[in-house]
């Protein structure tokens, strides 16, 4: 397993790798949050995290179709960079003023 790390790009994948993962099992926890500090009910909360799925499904084939014509190292930079500012927006829109 230690040969594995020796090698940069490897390393460098694992580790952004282990940041998205935990990034993203953290978004729906702090959605919700959101979402209920604001004043939403639990009909709310549902909405919006039944969104997020419906989301996933109806761009799902077409991401993939556009994947299977890009390099796969610009999908997985530009999905991460995306995902990363998307987030970054919900934050500074959850922040009050």
């Amino acid at each position: 397993m230690r040969e594995l790390f020796s090698y940069a790009s490897y390393r460098n994948l694992w580790i952004s790798t282990f940041i998205s993962s935990v990034g993203g099992s953290a978004f729906p926890i702090a959605l919700a949050v959101v979402v209920l500090d604001g004043g939403g009910s639990a009909t709310t909360l549902g909405l919006v995290l039944g969104s997020r799925v419906l989301s996933t499904v109806v761009f799902s084939p077409i991401a993939g179709v556009w994947a299977d014509r890009v390099r796969r190292k610009y999908v997985m930079f530009f999905a991460d960079f995306l995902r990363g500012i998307l987030a970054l927006v919900l934050v500074f829109a959850a922040v009050p003023s």
